[in-house]
């Protein structure tokens, strides 16, 4: 296995996470664009990893304050996912809630209320409900709305949350 091998990402990856969970973010920085440049290489620009690699640099640059750049590849990773996963797809409910959390942390509420949206519009629609999972991120929908003054939207959410309360318990 050399070093331009799809299997050495994984390794890439793991000293990179490592580096990062410590707070080495300049030692994880160059090994998450090896592993980025290999999997653009290996698998093309639109594949599920180049997504995953993308979305690491992304809370790399986020981690270190570097909030244009971690919001240029959280976007690039988007697309990469919107294309490639279904609409109802967990791995992508996940990823918009992430996006969500990244632009509240910034205080950026009319940029995070359509990512928060759309992930909770699929944890509505799962199969498999997590009713406490969606109660919070209810919750924090509504907390959201509050924020952007949207006082309206934010009581349907807290409505809805309510009904599912009184419906489970």
């Amino acid at each position: 296995m050399g070093k331009e091998h799809p299997d050495w990402v994984n390794s890439l990856d793991n000293l990179a996470d490592n580096y990062f969970s410590q707070g080495k973010y300049k030692q994880a920085e160059p090994l998450f664009k090896q592993a980025l440049a290999i999997d653009e290489k290996t698998f093309g620009a639109h594949h599920l990893q180049v997504a995953h690699s993308l979305s690491n640099l992304g809370e790399l640059y986020d981690s270190r304050g570097m909030k244009i750049e971690a919001e240029s590849y959280y976007l690039r990773a988007l697309k990469i996912k919107e294309k490639a996963l279904k609409p109802g797809d967990p791995e992508l409910e996940s990823f918009l809630y992430k996006l969500a959390q990244y632009y509240n942390s910034l205080e950026k509420y009319k940029e995070a209320a359509p990512f928060f949206r759309r992930a909770l519009e699929i944890k509505e629609n799962s199969a498999d409900e997590d009713i406490p999972g969606l109660l919070a991120d209810m919750d924090n929908m509504a907390e959201l709305y509050r924020k952007m003054g949207k006082n309206a939207e934010a009581r349907v959410y807290r409505k809805k949350a309510k009904e599912i309360r009184a419906r489970t318990h």
